[in-house]
């Protein structure tokens, strides 16, 4: 889930939109008034939408990510310690060499 920040915020919006109009029809009944619990209720609303996405998101990254990318690299003697070295800085899980032996 890297989309950009409007995807991330449109859940929280509509949580906060929807807990805002019913605080809202509620604080006609109390103290503080429609406009302060409907306030109230949209700050609720948001703090909730961010909890359940966030919730949401743990679990689906839980499941872990299953893909794998082989790379072949064709390279001289001289460069195999320095992309060893690269490749072991961008943490890959597995490396192997193949020696290809000149025809005479």
């Amino acid at each position: 889930m890297h989309g950009n920040v409007s995807n991330r915020i449109d859940s929280p919006m509509g949580w906060g939109t929807a807990i805002s109009v019913i605080s809202s029809a509620v604080g006609f009944i109390l103290k503080w008034g429609p406009i302060i619990w409907g306030l109230i209720g949209f700050v609720i609303g948001v703090l909730l939408g961010f909890l359940i996405q966030f919730t949401l998101h743990k679990v689906k990254n839980k499941k872990g990510n299953n893909t794998e990318v082989f790379v072949l690299i064709h390279c001289t003697e001289e460069e195999v310690e320095g992309i060893k070295e690269l490749l072991r800085t961008h943490q890959t899980l597995g490396m192997a060499m193949v020696h290809h032996l000149k025809e005479s």
